[in-house]
């Protein structure tokens, strides 16, 4: 998966570059922003300060500075984390394999956990009003207020979603296992479907 400086969306599917096989279940792609220069590597997320933000297997979310050198860990997940996402004030968040969302401050400290999905929630990501994004393998996309209460529940995939992507305008992109793309607006309703794909999609960006 690439996102190219023409903005142009480019995806990958079960087929190509992601890997899924065998153990590494949580081997998601990767992409990059090239005009914002933000940066998601496996799970981790590098921002425009240069501090990195991971989540891993063994239940934790953490905080590295540029220097490589540990911030903080936060273990309030008692399950592999999947997913992070950071946004323009250090706020983090974090999904994982037992159905949570969950909001962290710069400091580490929890701010609110969402547990509305029903499933693994594999992909988070965050616009710049702070409004949250969720895919799930519960078949849905949901949008989370900054308050962590939930806005709308898209149910329009026919499986398991693997990743969402926000636009600037509040669209959201979606990839699922039923091997569509799925451009959703800022209210909650599809506005199209890509099925191009000849099988799963396992992620999506855009820009």
């Amino acid at each position: 998966m690439a996102l190219q400086e023409s903005g142009i969306i480019s995806v990958t599917d079960i087929n190509t570059e992601l890997g899924r096989g065998g153990s590494t279940e949580f081997s998601f792609g990767a992409w990059k922003d090239v005009s914002q220069k933000w940066v998601k590597v496996s799970g981790a997320w590098k921002g425009l300060l240069g501090n990195v933000y991971s989540g891993g297997s063994d239940n934790t979310v953490r905080k590295i500075n540029s220097r490589g050198d540990q911030v903080w860990s936060f273990t309030g997940h008692s399950s592999a984390v999947l997913a992070v996402a950071v946004d323009t004030n250090g706020n983090v968040y974090s999904t994982d394999s037992i159905n949570t969302v969950r909001k962290i401050n710069s400091s580490g400290n929890q701010v609110w956990s969402f547990t509305g999905h029903t499933d693994s929630v594999y992909d988070v990501a965050v616009d710049t009003d702070g409004n949250v994004y969720s895919a799930s393998l519960d078949g849905t996309v949901r949008k989370i207020d900054s308050s962590g209460s939930e806005v709308w529940n898209f149910t329009g995939h026919g499986s398991s979603v693997y990743d969402v992507a926000v636009d600037t305008d509040g669209n959201v992109y979606s990839a699922s296992l039923d091997g569509t793309v799925r451009k959703i607006d800022s209210s909650g309703s599809e506005v199209w479907s890509f099925t191009g794909h000849g099988s799963s999609v396992y992620a999506v960006a855009v820009g």
